[in-house]
């Protein structure tokens, strides 16, 4: 079972123009974004990055999500647990083992929040968020919570 995780010195996000749907995207050349289409560009830190139109999953597909903290190399982390429902894992594992190499934005509320690039596939169907911020994470819960219409 292979676990995603990100580790994260601090939150950084930056509100698009647009509205995007909460979930992850995967990230295009950015030449795919010139002319008219249905692509979008997004500002994330120092670079523009050019998504697909549709979400690769989006907050209908998660099971549930979770806060904890752990310790890494003896630093205090903090996590956040993503769990998919079962067919939309199947779908992840497959579009994780396709894309490895290339990078996902994961956008919340309007804002691209990380764009890892994928290392390998993912096919615990399980995401792990993890930062050195507490109030980072809890940001990233609640903004997700909210939007799974829980609260």
């Amino acid at each position: 079972m292979l676990t995603f995780i990100l580790i994260l010195p601090a939150l950084i996000v930056f509100p698009q123009t647009k509205h995007i749907e909460t979930g992850l995207y995967l990230v295009i050349p950015s030449d795919s974004c010139s002319g008219i289409n249905n692509k979008i560009a997004v500002r994330y830190m120092n670079d523009t990055l050019c998504l697909e139109p549709k979400a690769v999953l989006t907050v209908k597909d998660f099971e549930f999500c979770e806060t904890a903290e752990s310790k890494l190399d003896g630093m205090e982390m903090f996590v956040l647990n993503i769990q998919l429902k079962d067919s939309s894992a199947l779908k992840f594992k497959d579009i994780t083992t396709k894309n490895v190499g290339k990078r996902f934005a994961f956008v919340i509320d309007n804002k691209v929040v990380m764009a890892p690039v994928i290392r390998d596939p993912i096919t615990s169907g399980r995401m792990t968020v993890s930062g050195d911020k507490e109030a980072n994470i809890k940001e990233m819960y609640k903004m997700l919570k909210r939007e799974m219409g829980e609260k």
